[in-house]
């Protein structure tokens, strides 16, 4: 029974047995292109894996330099900063109000000579 949406024609008696032979000259032009486009190919293929390691090295070297002027600015902070704290005055102030320090009197003061 044939239906109208068959994927394959029936085969009636006569032509069961007959099979398409192989085209063995289709076959080696085949061979021919593929070779003749596989270094192309190979050469397209190595172009951009260049043009993608160009660009990646470009983003590395951005992203290097601005990592780069972000710590040239927290270096020139913190150089200012000690050199802010380290004032003989900021460094009087620190001791006399946090840490309960107080001038030197000249009686406190011990001499080499003095010592026994």
């Amino acid at each position: 029974m044939r239906t109208p949406y068959a994927l394959t024609p029936p085969r009636d008696g006569a032509n069961s047995y007959l099979r398409r032979e192989r085209d063995r000259k289709r076959w080696r032009e085949l061979l021919v292109v593929v070779i003749t486009l596989l270094p192309f190919g190979a050469g397209l293929l190595i172009y951009t894996w260049i043009q993608v390691q160009t660009l990646a090295a470009g983003y590395r070297i951005t992203d290097l330099e601005r990592r780069a002027r972000e710590l040239a600015r927290e270096r020139q902070h913190l150089e200012l900063t000690l050199a802010e704290r380290s004032r003989a005055a900021a460094v009087e102030a620190v001791a006399s109000g946090d840490l309960g320090m107080s001038a030197q009197s000249a009686d406190q003061t011990l001499y080499l000579e003095d010592l026994p």
